[in-house]
């Protein structure tokens, strides 16, 4: 499979209080924990996408920076820019937030080794924890980009819409696995 890495950091951390993908863990910043779990994981090519305010202060050359066009649009058009930007060059998108200090390249392994030994072709493949849809670490076939340009279009911004156009393939994982463990106030340190 030919995957490209894409992290989610264009938001606003409006409950964090200040732009989270740069806070610390581990001595690394968020966004990095991501691009190492990428890395490790076996996906070479990595772009963060973000915003023109944020763009100037991430400081990896391990990853293209890719600049959205509009600021703060949601995942769904993260997504959709993504894909434009990197179609011809990967067949697939794999997400994830830059809020998940804890996401791990065992998780990238075994969503690229289901997504290889699928039994027939599948739009996405997306992690269920409990009984919780995960689109944020989801994989994505660029086959998926005139759906979300139609839904773009009727102005959604959230990924569900999305799941429920598409051909997808759930993955189980356990409840409380950390790689799914967000960060988006500064009391989730202490759950």
């Amino acid at each position: 499979m030919n995957i490209s890495g894409i992290v989610l950091a264009g938001g606003q951390s409006s409950r964090y209080g200040k732009p989270k993908m740069f806070e610390k863990y581990n001595g690394l910043s968020f966004y990095e924990h991501s691009i190492h779990a990428f890395k490790a994981g076996g996906i070479d090519d990595i772009a963060i996408s973000t915003n023109d305010q944020l763009a100037p202060f991430f400081n990896n050359d391990k990853a293209e920076i890719l600049v959205e066009d509009k600021k703060h649009q949601g995942p769904l058009y993260a997504l959709f820019f993504a894909l434009l930007h990197l179609a011809k060059k990967n067949e697939w998108v794999f997400l994830l937030p830059t809020d998940t200090p804890f996401v791990s390249s065992c998780f990238i392994k075994t969503m690229i080794s289901h997504a290889e030994k699928a039994d027939k072709p599948y739009d996405a493949f997306v992690p269920v924890t409990g009984s919780k849809q995960q689109p944020l670490h989801g994989m994505y076939n660029r086959q998926c980009l005139p759906i979300i340009e139609e839904l773009i279009n009727k102005n959604k911004k959230s990924m569900y819409p999305l799941i429920q156009s598409i051909t997808v393939h759930s993955l189980f994982y356990p409840k409380d696995q950390k790689d799914f463990l967000n960060i988006n106030r500064k009391e989730d340190w202490f759950i």
